[in-house]
Order: structure tokens, then C-alpha cells, then sequence
């Protein structure tokens, strides 16, 4: 095997969502942000 292969179903070193609740953030990590679903926001209040 090649040393150069990247190893598949390893994980990525991130903090839980209960160390980031420890400390306040200005922002959100942008691996938090969802971005496949629609922007806009609907309220049965709408029109």
C-alpha cells in the first residue's frame, strides 16, 4: 500500500457542542452552519 493514501473513516478533532457552550462565541463555527436547506424563514403567521 502507498504511504500517500488517506485514511477513510478516520474522524476530525473537534470540540463538542458542550465545550463550545463553555465559552462565548461571537459567532458560529462555520462546521455548525448548515447550508443545504432554504434560507427563508415561513411562519403560519404569514401571509
Amino acid at each position: 500500500m502507498e504511504s500517500g493514501i488517506s485514511k477513510f473513516g478516520s474522524s476530525l478533532l473537534v470540540p463538542s457542542v458542550q465545550e463550545l457552550a463553555k465559552k462565548p462565541l461571537k459567532q458560529v463555527p462555520p462546521r455548525y452552519v448548515r447550508t443545504d436547506e432554504d434560507s427563508s424563514i415561513l411562519s403560519h403567521t404569514n401571509p
